[in-house]
């Protein structure tokens, strides 16, 4: 449930930046959303062509990263960084 909860927020924070909307306002409205989703806290940056939310809810963190491409990645707090690499 969380992690889907979180793939929405990353997916509304994307068409919110491409729909013109600015970082700033975009980067609000994440907060906000995150706020009444339950998340204890919130984490969001921005670059030209990605943007990555971390958010703590039930102990546990959770990051999503989408790059300009599209793609989507879920880091889950058990991976490793060479676990990530391997297909």
């Amino acid at each position: 449930m969380a992690y889907d909860a979180v793939e929405a927020l990353l997916q509304f924070g994307v068409a919110m930046l491409r729909a013109g909307n600015t970082a700033a306002r975009t980067h609000e409205w994440i907060e906000v959303i995150a706020r009444k989703l339950t998340f204890d806290s919130v984490s969001v940056s921005q670059s030209l062509d990605s943007l990555v939310i971390t958010v703590r809810g039930s102990g546990e963190w959770i990051t999503v990263l989408r790059n300009g491409a599209g793609d989507c990645v879920l880091f889950q707090p058990e991976m490793t960084l060479p676990s990530l690499f391997r297909r």
